[in-house]
């Protein structure tokens, strides 16, 4: 049921209050934990812009509340955002009155409370904010009202949301955000269900999220922290004597975790190393037949599952057993120096952004073709892609450590995740919703890698930051239950078998690399690759499955490399850079910085339709007009706004974001230089 209100003064005289429901369940510790009021609450804003070269601002014209309770919606949309305080001094008033519970928290959801949160920071109180980063909050509090940024938790669009949890759908399209509107602006019916069926879906969402998890004293901030929710629970189920439990937090920290922070941060920064993503240069800027795309299945999954991570403290090596450490093939990790290195293939490896030293490099799209000296810091798997892709005069190892037991991670870190894998198998072949299994599955991998955070960020009256000092980061990494180790293990392995299993196998054929998958040349003579890696991949899963009583039928084909598809034409520019079409007429252009369609709907403003000619606008230079947006922050910013009926009004805001649409070109910085210096000596014989 609905009740609507087109003004704040309507809703105080006639929203039913003795209709609503006011218990509370409790979330979080019994000390610091809170008591979420069963009226549920959405705030949503629709501003209008002033973008020029010179000025840019930012204004609500109208705003959206939903109070939501015993399955009734009753909605407010206001013209006047500084009447947001006063509704909410009017809604804390009768639930704290009418609440049995004490200290009652009144949880508000906003999809994108980055955004409405810099029109709201100078005229609400803000208190206990968390935020990722400086204009990133996750969620605030003012007074009894806890904001938090539904977006951060389900992770997809308003209208995906929707779709996947709610009854109140998005309504189809949107309002006509290049008008220019105002407070006396009126809105039309179909643009006032609009605004209400915006803040509707968030306050079913929140239902639905306290009714999944509140219920067990649980809510989410993120996605990620449903993760960590599951494994702390398989840690107290492997764990249930309090005391075993510290021990094995204990044993975390002193031999998984570095002795300091300053070492760390030293190993996040040089050693730990995301997926791999490039294209080999020799095939980039060619339009390309005749191709295939194979990709990992749950590349990460697989690896978590099948490979072995470190499981002692490291030990620092003495230099004179450097070299039989490195042949052991025991896991370690290391710091080198590596004198006249260059690529033995079109494949370039190291970023350059991981270099602790390089002089006089040769750089292949942000990767090192060869470099009269660098200095890296290596684990074992990353030496052994060294040594199939990269040749050197000289080596010195600097400094080593070794891992004197390695092994398969623990059931607390495996269940979690393969529950979660296996029941979303079930639920999808029993054509049942698995979207929350799916969700722990996608998220793990995030979790695992998620750096220690080494400041707060405040906000007061602008935004700022305090230092975390090292016991407090290191409190935080004990309530993880994880090792760095192993996250970094965790990619290092991915890359490992991408680089020898797939690229070096298939060589110069191998045209592109992102992370889990392949695009490569004549699939036809690669077949048998393929059939070999996929069988011992069997063989792995089987072993897998039984050693830890998964069912194998809902394994899929975990860690093999599977069709992605046959590509017709395919054109790359580097990483992050590509154009395909495949065998059934799908054109999908992939480009860091440029919106998915963004490329398809120049082709049609341009009335590109041949497929030479659609090709040849995918290069370098190329440039399309405003088909992105970029973010400019104000404060205190005033303008006279004449809408499209030509009714004018000053206008005022306390603080502002807006979005403007920006160009997009598809730049070459140096790449170009470096094709060029490539060709010229692949002509001459100089280069492999």
């Amino acid at each position: 049921m609905n009740r609507i209100y087109r003004s704040l003064d309507e809703f105080e005289k006639n929203i039913e209050w003795n209709n609503l429901n006011y218990s509370t369940i409790h979330t979080g510790s019994k000390r610091n934990g809170r008591n979420n009021s069963t009226v549920i609450c959405a705030f949503d804003t629709e501003t209008t812009s002033v973008i020029d070269e010179q000025h840019k601002a930012s204004y609500v014209y109208i705003w959206s509340f939903d109070v939501y309770s015993n399955g009734v919606h009753y909605t407010l949309i206001e013209r006047d955002i500084s009447k947001l305080p006063r509704l909410l001094n009017l809604l804390a008033y009768i639930v704290v009155k009418k609440s049995k519970q004490k200290n009652v928290s009144v949880l508000v959801g906003v999809h994108n409370l980055p955004y409405d949160f810099t029109f709201i920071s100078k005229i609400l109180p803000i208190d206990r904010l968390f935020a990722k980063s400086k204009r990133q909050p996750l969620m605030f509090d003012s007074g009894i009202f806890h904001f938090i940024d539904t977006l951060a938790i389900s992770g997809m669009s308003l209208e995906k949301t929707g779709k996947a949890y709610t009854r109140t759908k998005k309504m189809a399209g949107d309002l006509d955000y290049t008008l220019e509107r105002n407070t006396k602006t009126p809105l039309t019916r179909k643009e006032e269900r609009y605004c209400f069926n915006d803040v509707k879906v968030v306050t079913e969402y929140l239902e639905y999220l306290l009714m999944t998890y509140g219920v067990h004293e649980f809510f989410p901030t993120t996605k990620t922290s449903i993760c960590r929710r599951a494994l702390k629970e398989s840690f107290n189920r492997e764990y249930p004597n309090k005391d075993r439990a510290e021990e094995v937090k204990d044993w975390l920290m002193r031999d998984l975790f570095p002795d300091t922070m300053q070492e760390y941060d030293c190993l996040i920064r040089w050693l730990f190393r995301g997926g791999y993503a490039h294209s080999n240069a020799s095939k980039t800027g060619y339009v390309l037949e005749n191709m295939k795309s194979k990709d990992f299945e749950s590349s990460y999954p697989a690896w978590i599952a099948y490979e072995r991570f470190p499981m002692s403290k490291p030990e620092r090596v003495k230099s004179n057993e450097y070299e039989s450490v490195i042949k052991s093939g025991v896991q370690w990790y290391g710091v080198f120096t590596f004198a006249n290195i260059t690529s033995k293939t079109q494949h370039s490896i190291e970023s350059k952004h991981k270099c602790v030293g390089v002089l006089n490099p040769i750089i292949d799209n942000g990767r090192i073709k060869q470099a009269e000296k660098l200095i890296v810091m290596l684990t074992d798997l990353d030496w052994k892609i060294y040594c199939k892709f990269y040749d050197w005069s000289e080596v010195s190892c600097e400094t080593l450590y070794r891992f004197p037991v390695s092994g398969k991670l623990p059931k607390y870190v495996i269940n979690p995740l393969f529950n979660a894998y296996t029941e979303k198998t079930r639920l999808k072949n029993a054509g049942l919703d698995y979207k929350e299994e799916k969700g722990v599955v996608n998220s793990f991998y995030g979790m695992m890698v998620t750096s220690i955070p080494c400041e707060n960020i405040t906000y007061t009256d602008d935004w700022g930051s305090e230092p975390m000092d090292d016991e407090k980061r290191r409190d935080y990494a004990r309530s993880t239950l994880l090792s760095p180790y192993w996250g970094i293990y965790t990619t290092a392995w991915a890359r490992y078998h991408l680089l020898i299993d797939v690229f070096l196998k298939i060589g110069n054929d191998a045209v592109y690399g992102d992370t889990d998958s392949c695009k490569y040349l004549n699939p036809e003579n690669h077949e048998r690759v393929f059939e070999i890696f996929n069988k011992k991949m069997a063989k792995r899963r089987y072993k897998f499955c039984i050693e830890n009583g998964f069912d194998m039928g809902l394994m899929g084909h975990l860690g093999e490399l599977t069709d992605d598809g046959t590509i017709v034409r395919f054109k790359t520019l580097g990483a992050k850079r590509y154009l395909v079409l495949d065998d059934h007429s799908n054109l999908e252009c992939t480009v860091a910085g440029l919106p998915k369609r963004a490329f398809n709907r120049y082709l049609h403003q341009k009335k590109v339709s041949n497929l030479k000619e659609v090709f040849d606008c995918f290069d370098f230079g190329l440039k399309i007009k405003k088909c992105k947006n970029a973010h400019a922050y104000v404060d205190n910013v005033t303008d006279i706004i004449t809408d499209f009926n030509g009714v004018s009004e000053e206008m005022y805001s306390s603080s502002a974001c807006v979005i403007y649409p920006i160009d997009f070109e598809m730049k070459e910085t140096d790449y170009t230089e470096f094709l060029a210096w490539l060709l010229k000596n692949l002509e001459r014989g100089l280069v492999r």
